[in-house]
Formats: C-alpha cells, sequence, structure tokens
C-alpha cells in the first residue's frame, strides 16, 4: 500500500461517525484493560519499510494520548497482572503498551517519548536480536520485492512467480505467507533461493536494526521500562516440535535474566496468531512461572482472563485497518465483530 494511501486510511477510519457506533460496544466488550502490540517507531513516514509493522513517533504519541484523554490507567505489565488477578482493585480501565522483537528505534525513539510522558511500556525481546544473529527474513523480503520486478523460484516441484512490477503488497504478502506456512529447515531452503541467489545477504538487517546488549540493559534499570521474552530465534512456536519450543522460550528467558540480572516475568509469542501458537504452546509457556503470556490475538482484558493468564490477547495497528485505531479496538467493537461476539478467546 502506497504511503499517501496509508495516511488516507488512516484518516477516512478514524471519523467522528465512527465513535457513536463504537461506544455502543463499550460497555460489553472494552473490557477492564488493553494490551497494545507495537514493533517498530520511525521518524516519519517517509522511512516505512514494512509498513505493517511500523508507527512513526507522532502516532505512537497519538496512541498515548487517546488512553490519558479516555481515562485510562497506563501501567505495566506487573499492574495490569495484580489488576486481572483481581489483587489492585480499581476504578479505571488500563493500558499496556507493548513492543515486539527489539528494534533499536525502541531505545532512540521510543523510550525518549515515554520518559517525556514519565509512563511505562514494556519491550519483548527475542534474543537472536542483540546476539545480531536474528535472520529478519521479513525485511529482506520487503527488499527484494521493492528491487524486483518479478520473482520466481522453484519450491517442492511447484514453479512460482510473482510480479512485482505494479503488485509488490500482493507479492510480499502472497511470499510471507508461504515462508509462514514452512518449517524452519523448508524456509532457509527457500531463503537460499530468494536472497541468496538474488545478492541480498539476511544477515545485514539484524546488525542495522536491532538492540544492543547494553542499550537492553540500560533499559531494564529504569523502572518505567519490563523486559519480556520473546524465544530465541522468533521462530514459529507451533512449527517446532515441543520440545524444540520449550527450549526456544526457557533459553530466552534465562538468558535475559542473566544479561539484565533481573528476572523476566512476562512472555510473548512470536507472530502470535492461532496459526503459530495454540492450546500446545500455551501449556508450555504456562510452566514456565511468567506472570503473563500475550499472543496478537484481537481482544481486550476481562475479568475471566485471569483463567487464562498464558494467552492473554492483544490489539495490534496496521496501515490497512478494518476500524480505527485505536478507538475501534479499545472500544471492543472490532473484536466483537471479529470474535461473533465472543469476549475471551481460549483456542
Amino acid at each position: 500500500m502506497k504511503k499517501h494511501v496509508i495516511k488516507h486510511v488512516r484518516k477516512t477510519l478514524n471519523q467522528p461517525y465512527m465513535v457513536p457506533v463504537n461506544n455502543l460496544f463499550s460497555p460489553f466488550f472494552s473490557g477492564i484493560g488493553t494490551i497494545v502490540t507495537l514493533h517498530r517507531v520511525v521518524a516519519s513516514s517517509e522511512d516505512f519499510i514494512c509498513e505493517d509493522l511500523e508507527i512513526t513517533t507522532d502516532y505512537l504519541e497519538e496512541i498515548i494520548n487517546y488512553f490519558i484523554k479516555n481515562n485510562y490507567e497506563i501501567v505495566s505489565l506487573d499492574i495490569a497482572h495484580e489488576i486481572i488477578t483481581g489483587k489492585i482493585k480499581t476504578a479505571k480501565k488500563f493500558a499496556v503498551i507493548t513492543f515486539d522483537d527489539g528494534y533499536e528505534d525502541n531505545y532512540s525513539l521510543a523510550y525518549p517519548i515515554f520518559k517525556k510522558y514519565n509512563l511505562p511500556f514494556t519491550i519483548y525481546v527475542t534474543t537472536s536480536f542483540p546476539d545480531k544473529t536474528a535472520l529478519l527474513w521479513w525485511y529482506a523480503l520487503k527488499d527484494l520485492t521493492n528491487r524486483k520486478e518479478s520473482i520466481k523460484f522453484e519450491l517442492h516441484g511447484i514453479n512460482y512467480t510473482f510480479n512485482t512490477e505494479v503488485l509488490k503488497e500482493n507479492a510480499y504478502s502472497a511470499i510471507r505467507e508461504l515462508i509462514m506456512s514452512l518449517n524452519i529447515k523448508q524456509q532457509k531452503v527457500l531463503w537460499t533461493a530468494l536472497f541468496e541467489e538474488n545478492g541480498i545477504d539476511i544477515h545485514q538487517y539484524s546488525q542495522k536494526l536491532t538492540m544492543s546488549w547494553e542499550q537492553i540493559k540500560e533499559l531494564s534499570q529504569d523502572s518505567i521500562v519490563t523486559i519480556g521474552a520473546h524465544t530465541t530465534n522468533h521462530f514459529n512456536l507451533k512449527a517446532l516440535d515441543a520440545e524444540t519450543a520449550r527450549k526456544e522460550i526457557l533459553d530466552s528467558k534465562e538468558k535475559l535474566e542473566t544479561m539484565i540480572e533481573a528476572k523476566v516475568d512476562h512472555f510473548a509469542f512470536p507472530f502470535g496468531t492461532k496459526n503459530e501458537a495454540g492450546s500446545r504452546e500455551f501449556e508450555i509457556a504456562g510452566k514456565m512461572n511468567f506472570k503473563t503470556c500475550t499472543t496478537t490475538r484481537c481482544g481486550n482484558i476481562f475479568p475471566e482472563h485471569s483463567n487464562h493468564l498464558s494467552s492473554l490477547p492483544r490489539i495490534v495497528p496496521s496501515p490497512d485497518l478494518f476500524a480505527s485505531f485505536p478507538h475501534s479496538y479499545a472500544s471492543g467493537f472490532f473484536p466483537a465483530l471479529k470474535h461473533r461476539f465472543k469476549r475471551v478467546i481460549t483456542y
């Protein structure tokens, strides 16, 4: 989607006429709080690369101010856990703002904004990011679709051709979906065909885009920052056998605790949809003494989630939203429609 189109979509979907419709859902589907999923923050829309993962610094402040103006209390995950489990009683709804993966701009651009407002936030760190060994294939794929007018490769005896001259976003989304459907060994074979054979070094992105251990340690020493675990390699856990999935989670937790010299009580599932995390993964993570584990299943938090602390939903901004963000999400309007009026999703 072109940058000017993204701006138009966001402007159109945040029109005042949407507010009364959203507010009809609020008493029933806004819950007791909301957890927001973010990834990268960039200085302006001209810096967008993977638009589905990035927001501007101005938009981050809009999200913060939305919750402030709507009388939410922006809290840490520790406080949210206390509220969900009934240990803290509050008349206000809560909001938690989280970032997944461990991008450098979380430190250089997002952190100063939260310092400015003196508000807490969370970064879920994939430990291969600060190790600089992460394979950020989604950024390599974006580069590939931007460079090539046509992408061709063979996989499992099937020849694939994608025309990127006109429909770059369609090609990116289709190839991304294909990669996500493969196991790790199959992905690496495809990456060779996609990236190495087209002169793209998949290793360069972690060098440029991820935080260092020094930055993470500094952040962890500030009381407004919670560092959470996000596996070692950001693999689709459902595509792994149970022991490998367990190791991905536990190793990241233990390494983070060693590096920041503090306990890590919170975890987020990589990718986090029902295609990457289900009952098996919830059970595995639930045995590791995390206070909370979060998905990217769309939804708000309800008291009933005290029985589902290993599979908490979050709301996720996107450039091609079906409804205004964050109001149509925090109010419960879009989650209610998406989940056919179920408040707690357990699958």
